[in-house]
Protein backbone atom coordinates (compact mmCIF):
# COMPACT_ATOMS: atom_id res chain seq x y z
CA UNK A 1 0.00 0.00 0.00
CA UNK A 2 2.71 2.54 0.98
CA UNK A 3 3.96 1.76 -2.49
CA UNK A 4 1.09 2.74 -4.36
CA UNK A 5 0.49 6.06 -2.34
CA UNK A 6 4.22 6.97 -3.08
CA UNK A 7 3.72 6.42 -6.71
CA UNK A 8 0.25 8.03 -7.05
CA UNK A 9 1.75 10.70 -5.15
CA UNK A 10 4.64 11.64 -6.89
CA UNK A 11 3.15 10.86 -10.87
CA UNK A 12 0.23 13.42 -8.80
CA UNK A 13 3.55 15.79 -8.51
CA UNK A 14 4.48 15.96 -11.55
CA UNK A 15 1.61 16.60 -12.79
CA UNK A 16 0.82 13.18 -14.84
CA UNK A 17 -2.40 12.68 -12.52
CA UNK A 18 -5.43 15.53 -12.34
CA UNK A 19 -7.37 15.77 -10.01
CA UNK A 20 -11.62 17.18 -10.44
CA UNK A 21 -13.40 18.85 -7.89
CA UNK A 22 -16.85 21.35 -7.29
CA UNK A 23 -17.55 24.30 -5.44
CA UNK A 24 -20.91 25.03 -4.95
CA UNK A 25 -20.51 28.90 -3.79
CA UNK A 26 -23.90 29.97 -2.20
CA UNK A 27 -25.05 32.88 -0.52
CA UNK A 28 -27.41 35.66 0.05
CA UNK A 29 -27.77 38.11 -2.51
CA UNK A 30 -25.35 40.54 -2.97
CA UNK A 31 -22.87 38.72 -0.93
CA UNK A 32 -19.93 38.92 -3.37
CA UNK A 33 -20.49 35.26 -4.86
CA UNK A 34 -20.18 36.06 -9.09
CA UNK A 35 -16.97 38.53 -8.32
CA UNK A 36 -15.17 36.06 -5.78
CA UNK A 37 -15.84 33.81 -8.62
CA UNK A 38 -15.20 36.11 -11.25
CA UNK A 39 -11.63 37.00 -9.45
CA UNK A 40 -10.62 33.29 -8.31
CA UNK A 41 -11.36 31.80 -12.29
CA UNK A 42 -10.13 34.78 -14.41
CA UNK A 43 -8.48 37.77 -12.05
CA UNK A 44 -11.32 40.15 -13.32
CA UNK A 45 -12.54 42.45 -10.81
CA UNK A 46 -15.76 43.90 -12.07
CA UNK A 47 -19.50 44.89 -11.29
CA UNK A 48 -21.94 42.04 -11.93
CA UNK A 49 -25.49 42.15 -11.92
CA UNK A 50 -27.34 39.91 -9.66
CA UNK A 51 -27.42 36.13 -11.02
CA UNK A 52 -30.89 35.14 -12.33
CA UNK A 53 -29.71 31.62 -13.31
CA UNK A 54 -26.97 29.56 -12.40
CA UNK A 55 -23.39 30.25 -13.73
CA UNK A 56 -20.78 27.78 -13.93
CA UNK A 57 -17.08 28.63 -14.80
CA UNK A 58 -14.12 26.60 -14.29
CA UNK A 59 -9.94 26.92 -13.33
CA UNK A 60 -6.96 24.92 -12.21
CA UNK A 61 -5.41 25.39 -8.93
CA UNK A 62 -2.46 22.70 -8.09
CA UNK A 63 -3.48 20.25 -10.85
CA UNK A 64 -6.87 20.01 -9.19
CA UNK A 65 -9.57 21.20 -11.82
CA UNK A 66 -12.24 23.12 -10.37
CA UNK A 67 -15.91 23.58 -11.68
CA UNK A 68 -16.94 26.46 -9.68
CA UNK A 69 -21.13 27.25 -9.56
CA UNK A 70 -22.17 30.50 -8.13
CA UNK A 71 -26.04 29.58 -7.85
CA UNK A 72 -27.53 33.12 -7.33
CA UNK A 73 -29.06 34.04 -3.61
CA UNK A 74 -32.34 35.52 -4.22
CA UNK A 75 -34.96 33.87 -2.92
CA UNK A 76 -36.24 32.07 -5.76
CA UNK A 77 -32.88 30.45 -6.47
CA UNK A 78 -31.82 29.48 -3.40
CA UNK A 79 -34.52 26.21 -3.48
CA UNK A 80 -31.70 25.13 -5.99
CA UNK A 81 -28.99 24.88 -3.66
CA UNK A 82 -29.51 21.62 -2.38
CA UNK A 83 -29.92 19.99 -5.58
CA UNK A 84 -26.28 20.93 -6.58
CA UNK A 85 -24.72 19.85 -3.28
CA UNK A 86 -24.58 16.10 -3.98
CA UNK A 87 -23.40 13.33 -2.19
CA UNK A 88 -21.73 11.58 -4.94
CA UNK A 89 -18.71 14.34 -6.13
CA UNK A 90 -15.72 15.76 -4.75
CA UNK A 91 -17.57 19.10 -3.40
CA UNK A 92 -17.25 21.97 -1.35
CA UNK A 93 -19.88 24.73 -0.42
CA UNK A 94 -18.87 28.17 0.21
CA UNK A 95 -21.29 30.36 1.88
CA UNK A 96 -20.73 33.85 1.26
CA UNK A 97 -21.88 36.39 3.50
CA UNK A 98 -21.62 40.07 3.21
CA UNK A 99 -19.80 41.18 6.43
CA UNK A 100 -20.89 44.73 6.37
CA UNK A 101 -24.80 43.85 6.19
CA UNK A 102 -25.31 43.34 10.03
CA UNK A 103 -29.37 43.39 8.92
CA UNK A 104 -28.88 40.61 6.81
CA UNK A 105 -27.34 38.13 9.41
CA UNK A 106 -29.97 36.84 10.58
CA UNK A 107 -31.28 35.47 7.25
CA UNK A 108 -27.99 34.37 6.75
CA UNK A 109 -27.56 32.73 9.60
CA UNK A 110 -30.87 30.86 9.03
CA UNK A 111 -30.20 29.81 5.28
CA UNK A 112 -26.53 28.63 6.34
CA UNK A 113 -27.76 26.39 9.02
CA UNK A 114 -30.11 24.91 6.44
CA UNK A 115 -26.68 24.05 3.82
CA UNK A 116 -24.58 22.64 7.13
CA UNK A 117 -27.62 19.91 7.59
CA UNK A 118 -27.70 19.20 4.22
CA UNK A 119 -24.26 18.99 2.85
CA UNK A 120 -23.92 15.89 4.86
CA UNK A 121 -19.83 15.34 5.09
CA UNK A 122 -19.25 17.97 2.44
CA UNK A 123 -16.76 20.51 3.77
CA UNK A 124 -18.18 23.71 3.95
CA UNK A 125 -16.13 27.21 4.06
CA UNK A 126 -17.52 30.29 5.50
CA UNK A 127 -16.09 33.34 3.56
CA UNK A 128 -16.90 36.99 5.03
CA UNK A 129 -16.64 39.31 2.09
CA UNK A 130 -16.17 42.82 1.89
CA UNK A 131 -13.48 43.39 4.23
CA UNK A 132 -12.61 46.42 2.70
CA UNK A 133 -15.30 48.36 4.19
CA UNK A 134 -14.60 49.30 7.63
CA UNK A 135 -17.46 48.97 9.36
CA UNK A 136 -17.22 45.02 8.71
CA UNK A 137 -17.22 41.89 11.18
CA UNK A 138 -14.62 40.15 11.84
CA UNK A 139 -13.99 36.73 11.64
CA UNK A 140 -15.26 36.23 15.27
CA UNK A 141 -18.00 38.13 14.91
CA UNK A 142 -19.01 36.41 12.17
CA UNK A 143 -18.47 33.27 14.21
CA UNK A 144 -20.71 34.61 16.83
CA UNK A 145 -23.27 36.25 14.91
CA UNK A 146 -24.16 33.24 12.52
CA UNK A 147 -24.05 31.24 15.36
CA UNK A 148 -21.51 28.25 13.63
CA UNK A 149 -18.92 28.02 16.99
CA UNK A 150 -19.57 24.49 17.52
CA UNK A 151 -19.68 23.29 13.55
CA UNK A 152 -16.41 25.37 13.15
CA UNK A 153 -12.99 22.58 12.94
CA UNK A 154 -10.69 24.37 10.72
CA UNK A 155 -8.87 21.42 8.07
CA UNK A 156 -9.69 18.67 10.26
CA UNK A 157 -11.03 15.45 8.66
CA UNK A 158 -14.01 14.39 11.51
CA UNK A 159 -16.77 14.40 11.94
CA UNK A 160 -16.58 16.96 8.72
CA UNK A 161 -14.45 20.31 7.57
CA UNK A 162 -16.01 23.78 8.22
CA UNK A 163 -14.18 27.08 8.26
CA UNK A 164 -14.63 30.51 8.52
CA UNK A 165 -12.11 32.96 6.56
CA UNK A 166 -12.22 36.55 5.80
CA UNK A 167 -11.15 38.46 2.61
CA UNK A 168 -11.98 41.78 0.38
CA UNK A 169 -12.64 41.16 -3.46
CA UNK A 170 -11.55 44.57 -4.14
CA UNK A 171 -7.86 44.66 -2.60
CA UNK A 172 -7.87 40.57 -2.78
CA UNK A 173 -6.84 40.68 1.34
CA UNK A 174 -7.47 37.43 2.44
CA UNK A 175 -7.90 35.93 -1.43
CA UNK A 176 -4.33 33.95 -1.45
CA UNK A 177 -5.38 32.42 1.70
CA UNK A 178 -8.80 31.14 0.86
CA UNK A 179 -7.17 29.69 -2.38
CA UNK A 180 -4.95 27.71 0.14
CA UNK A 181 -7.83 26.32 2.12
CA UNK A 182 -9.01 25.30 -0.79
CA UNK A 183 -7.02 23.05 -2.73
CA UNK A 184 -5.73 21.31 1.34
CA UNK A 185 -9.08 21.11 1.88
CA UNK A 186 -9.43 18.99 -1.30
CA UNK A 187 -6.36 17.38 -0.19
CA UNK A 188 -7.58 15.84 2.74
CA UNK A 189 -11.66 15.39 2.06
CA UNK A 190 -11.07 14.03 -1.44
CA UNK A 191 -7.29 12.93 -2.44
CA UNK A 192 -6.58 9.79 -0.59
Amino acid sequence: MFLFDWINAFLNWLGFLKNEGSLIIVGLGNAGKTTFLSIISHDILKAHMPTLRPHQDSFTLKNIHFNAWDLGGQQNLRKLWRDYVTTDSNDIVIFVVDSNDRDLLGEAKSELHDVLQYSGSRPVLIIGSKQDIKSCMTRDELIQGLDIGDYVTGLTTAPKIVDVLVCSNVTRRGLPQIMNWITKCFEIAYIK
